[in-house]
């Protein structure tokens, strides 16, 4: 599929980048930076900060909660005219979540820098299943790649990186950040601490790192902040109590000064702990409030939407002016990132979505599953539209899009996906569609399970 852009054996960079089907089974959008709004308050000492440990060690970690700005932060560093780096960037989401998918989404995130890739990266991606000898061979390839970089340093930006819990995936990862040759660095953004050697790269030396306390807005950063409020003015007494309150928290800043018209920020005797979700919860609440019912309900509805574009947006909700209601969402200053202007496409805060997804529930599950068939209609990604199918509780539907899907992953080694989505089916589907036991059968003979692949 890639032969195109290799020569085999080459010492040289590939003159021409991935072909545009290389990573179907991957949304194009994982590899966009979120979009930065123009009022965006600009954290220069941190950015700095930021710049400094990125340009020499070879992991910079920025950890916090939910909500402190940390893909804000990333965005704001990969879109700098002035660093002295390249940069390519990966949102790490749940479909990642195994060695073979992670990897995929990691040569995806490098197909635009010039490397010399000495093996077929999709042979490369076909030989990870789990985190065996062909992972470490895999990882090899890929580092060998890295080491034709021509540049001055490479940053590979993986965002939510909380996102990946499966050990052999974080093993992965761990394996390629210590074989990187010098001139390429890793940073990543999580809630929590990854389970990777940061003990070992601290102690060396090799460790970059921006903590929650190291994110928390200062006074004259949430007076900033108020000021790029498109509400009325704030009071200076107020956005000093809101900055106690939420201990500097950039989503409660964000929060209690879009509520302020109802008062209810302004009167609250909630007492606020670090990144608190029942604060998000409350407020959220005032500022869906605010909105008009037929934008609520297109909000509400497009929550089960991993990203927001025209075409799902109506696909979803059947309304035929999704576009200007996105445009109308984003210039409203809600939780919305935007990965791509022209079209639009909009990504929620993981915060957000989670409070949506909650209120969508209680609305019954049957409108969520109906939501996801919609979805599932039109979704190009086929991975996609099989998690769709299965949340839609459409079986035979998932059934079909996995067996449509599974040849192509399993080109590239996602044997674990495939039998991930069949084992979500009702028990008795794989030993009554033949295709399905083929599938079944066909990723156990992957793992050399052959007993159980028979």
């Amino acid at each position: 599929m890639v032969q195109a852009m290799l020569k085999q054996d080459s010492a040289v960079p590939a003159d021409d980048p991935y072909p545009p089907d290389a990573w179907r089974s991957v949304a194009a959008t994982k590899f966009r930076a979120p979009r930065l709004r123009p009022s965006l308050v600009e954290r220069q000492a941190l950015l700095q900060r930021l710049t400094a440990l990125a340009g020499d060690r070879r992991v910079t970690l920025v950890r916090a909660p939910a909500g402190f700005g940390k893909s804000t932060l990333l965005a704001q560093f990969a879109a700098q005219a002035a660093l002295p780096a390249e940069t390519v960037w990966l949102s790490a989401d749940e479909d990642d979540n195994d060695p073979n998918r992670l990897f995929v989404s990691l040569l995806g995130a490098l197909q635009k820098v010039r490397l010399a890739w000495r093996q077929d990266p999709q042979v490369l991606a076909s030989q990870v299943d789990t985190g065996g000898p062909g992972a470490r061979a895999a990882v090899a390839g890929m580092v060998n790649a890295l080491c034709s970089y021509r540049g001055q340093r490479l940053l590979i930006i993986v965002d939510d990186l909380h996102r990946i819990h499966d050990p052999a995936a974080l093993h992965l990862l761990d394996d390629l950040v210590d074989r990187l040759p010098e001139e390429i660095g890793l940073v990543i953004g999580s809630r929590i601490e990854p389970g990777l050697s940061l003990p070992r790269w601290r102690a060396r030396g090799d460790l970059g790192e921006l903590l929650t306390a190291d994110l928390q807005f200062s006074e004259a950063e949430a007076l900033a902040f108020a000021r790029a409020n498109p509400g009325r003015a704030l009071p200076r007494d107020f956005v000093r109590q809101a900055l106690e309150r939420t201990e500097g928290w950039a989503a409660g800043l964000q929060l209690m000064f879009g509520a302020v018209e109802s008062r209810a920020a302004a009167d609250s005797d909630l007492s606020v702990g670090r990144a608190d979700r029942h604060l998000f919860d409350y407020f959220a609440s005032e500022v869906l409030a605010g909105l008009p019912s037929d934008l609520c309900d297109f909000l509400l509805y497009c929550s089960i939407l991993p990203e927001l574009d025209p075409r799902r947006c109506a696909a979803v909700t059947g309304r035929d002016d999704s576009r200007p209601a996105l445009q109308e969402l984003y210039r409203r200053n809600l939780f919305l990132t935007v990965l791509e202007d022209r079209t639009p496409v909009l990504r929620l805060h993981d915060l957000f979505r989670d409070y949506l997804q909650g209120e969508l529930a209680l609305r019954g599950p049957e409108v969520a599953e109906e939501l996801h068939a919609r979805a599932a209609a039109v979704e190009t990604v086929s991975p996609r539209a099989v998690t769709h199918w299965l949340k839609a509780r459409r079986w035979n539907e998932a059934a079909g899009e996995i067996q449509r899907c599974a040849e192509p992953l399993m080109a590239e080694g996602g044997y674990a996906s495939i039998e991930r989505w069949i084992r979500l089916l009702p028990k008795e589907m794989p030993y009554e569609i033949p295709e399905l036991a083929h599938l079944l059968g066909m990723c156990h003979w992957a793992r050399y399970d052959f007993l159980a692949g028979r």
